[in-house]
């Protein structure tokens, strides 16, 4: 596996690798020895594209290869999820 492959959370965790298809993948027995990342600077923007196409057709996994977006998307948190709300009082 190539080592630009490799895909971390925001907070610098070992999620999986990035397949041919476009999609996390991770084997179900691995441990989590990876080793953690800095994680890169906050972006100031985001622009999404206008028109995106439709994704090619997947290939099937097998079992001990699972999709991290499909069954635990908890490995990849959203970049604010660990700010405290401020009181609303």
């Amino acid at each position: 596996m190539e080592e630009d492959r490799c895909v971390y959370s925001v907070i610098g965790h070992y999620v999986g690798w990035l397949d041919r298809d476009f999609r996390i993948l991770r084997r179900r027995g691995e441990d989590f020895s990876h080793p953690n990342r800095t994680p890169p600077a906050r972006p100031e923007h985001f622009y999404p594209p206008a028109n995106v196409p439709l994704p090619p057709m997947m290939a099937e996994l097998k079992y001990e290869t699972m999709d991290v977006l499909d069954e635990m998307p908890d490995l990849l948190p959203v970049y604010d999820a660990f700010s405290l709300p401020e009181d609303s009082d």
